[in-house]
Formats: C-alpha cells, sequence, structure tokens
C-alpha cells in the first residue's frame, strides 16, 4: 500500500500500476507551456513536496513554441485544456465516482480530475477491435476495474496497442474500461514511501505534465 485508499505493484514483465479509489488521493496537475521547463516524472515528483506518485498525463503537441495538451485536462473543476470532441476516451473522477467516457462532447460537466486519451483500449471488459498490432512502443493507460478503481498502468518494456490491451485485461490488472495515454518516451509511473525517500517505479523524458496523487 502506498497510502490508504491507494497502492502500487510491479509485475514481472515489466508493468508498473497505481491502483485506487476514486476521490481517495488529493490530485494535482503540473503543466508548463516552455519546452525549457519541462521534466521527467521522477523530476516532477521531487519537486511535488506532499506528492508520494507522479505518472505522466495525456497527449501535447507544440505550437507557436509552446506545449499544449491535445484534449481535456482538468483539476478542480478547472479546465486546463479543453474537450477534443468525440476523440478517444476520457478518464471523469466526479463525486468520487471515476468512468471512462468514450468520445466525450464539448461540454462535459466540471469534475475533479480529467484527462483524455486515445485509442480506446476497453469497452465494457472486451478489447476494441482494430488496434494496432504492429508498432512496438512503451505504454501509458488509465482505466477503471470492475470495482470502480482508477488503475494506471505503465507498460516499460514496449508492446503493441493490441498486446496492451489484451495484457490490460488479464486478472492480475482486469480493466473493464479504458484508454491509451501519451506512450514512448512520454511514459512514467514513478512513487516513494514518503517525500524524503528514494523514487522507485518507470520514468520518462522531459515531458511538459503530470498527475500527481497525494494522501
Amino acid at each position: 500500500m502506498l497510502f490508504p485508499g491507494a497502492e502500487v505493484r510491479r509485475t514481472d514483465d515489466g508493468m508498473a500500476l497505481l491502483r485506487h479509489g476514486a476521490g481517495l488521493p488529493r490530485y494535482n496537475i503540473r503543466v508548463v507551456r516552455d519546452p525549457n521547463d519541462t521534466r521527467s516524472v521522477s523530476g516532477w515528483l521531487q519537486d511535488d513536496p506532499s506528492a508520494l506518485a507522479a505518472v505522466n498525463c495525456g497527449f501535447y503537441w507544440e505550437k507557436e513554441g509552446q506545449f499544449l495538451h491535445m484534449g481535456l485536462l482538468e483539476i478542480h473543476k478547472q479546465r486546463l485544456a479543453n474537450v477534443r470532441a468525440k476523440w478517444g476516451a476520457a478518464l471523469v473522477i466526479r463525486n468520487n465516482r471515476a468512468k471512462i467516457v468514450r468520445k466525450p462532447k464539448k461540454r462535459i460537466p466540471p469534475m475533479e480530475l480529467g484527462v483524455q486519451g486515445w485509442p480506446l483500449l476497453i469497452w465494457n471488459g472486451k478489447k476494441v477491435n482494430d488496434l494496432d498490432g504492429d508498432k512496438v512502443a512503451r505504454r501509458t493507460a488509465v482505466g477503471v476495474d470492475a470495482s470502480g478503481r482508477v488503475v494506471w498502468v505503465i507498460d516499460g518494456q514496449g508492446s503493441t496497442l493490441k498486446a496492451f490491451a489484451q495484457r490490460l485485461r488479464q486478472r492480475d490488472i482486469d480493466l473493464i474500461y479504458a484508454v491509451n495515454l501519451d506512450g514512448g518516451a512520454s511514459t512514467g509511473l514513478r512513487w516513494r514511501t514518503s517525500p524524503g525517500e528514494s523514487q522507485q517505479g518507470i520514468d520518462s523524458f522531459a515531458i511538459p505534465c503530470v498527475i500527481t496523487f497525494a494522501p
């Protein structure tokens, strides 16, 4: 257990998981637009004195020398990036309940935490058809299990989207709904038992956005 309501674990095949009850952690989003201000997931966690875990956010692009998040990004009802309508899916945590919203609409109501990604990987316990089965890369996903818990999953060794989705359905992860977040060099999940302790987990390259978790 990382702290009450949140646990982390690593699997023999290179996965790292953060599993928590919806609304139990104190969420924060650390985000910058200036490419010179980016840092790794471990760097972001080190800079947050209260957080015990951090994971990379969704996708982003660079426009006019600044990084912009691609799709919904919201924390404590403050919208940092707007919904990209009918694209992929979004994790939405509201009133201590979590769900994956498929192809969200622009007028999605305020929430405690929201992040959008692409493509949808699992819906109602079944792997989505037509996922890519050729390109291997490190992967990040977020999903909801049968108990309503939120699960962030990092594949640090790399897989295809098709194989990743299949893995997320296996018993030790057992997601009912899941969406893909930014992978490759952005993939990272780091944690520590207290702010002063050394970190564990899988690190990313320098990125502009992470979600952090505190008791």
